[in-house]
């Protein structure tokens, strides 16, 4: 068994990382899956402001901007019309119980609308939900 080169085990590594990365929150961001079409741009977004938030109630509040989990809740609340128990007043808070139940019920959404959701539509449903004008809308 011939040994490992130090730049194959960094692919490697590289390799698992990234793989471990896109399958957090069971969230595979491809263009097809299950024969449909999923937007990549959508299925980013989406698995981004879930991981924003987890970090914020799982990992540390402090890790993350108070801005970034501001939109982060705003946009997967608005798009899957599931509102947050977020904890919005002189302090924010969200509950780690909370953010459980909440991200299985985003989960859950996600997979069954990931193959009628697009990049276009989330955008208006989230400026619609949360009263935005067009160019409020997330990059």
């Amino acid at each position: 068994m011939a040994s490992l080169s130090a730049a194959s085990i960094l692919k490697r590594t590289l390799i698992i990382v990234s793989l471990l990365g896109l399958t957090s929150f069971g969230l595979v961001l491809m263009s097809r899956h299950n024969d449909c079409d999923v937007d990549p741009v959508f299925s980013e977004r989406f698995a981004s402001s879930l991981k924003t938030l987890e970090t914020f109630a799982l990992v540390d509040m402090g890790d993350v901007e108070l801005d970034d989990v501001l939109k982060a809740v705003g946009y997967v609340s608005a798009v899957s019309e599931i509102k947050s128990q977020i904890y919005l007043g002189d302090a924010v808070l969200y509950e780690q119980k909370a953010f459980k139940k909440e991200r299985k019920r985003w989960l859950k959404w996600y997979d069954e609308n990931k193959c009628n959701m697009t990049t276009h539509k989330a955008d208006s449903l989230h400026r619609v939900n949360l009263n935005l004008r067009p160019e409020a809308a997330p990059n």
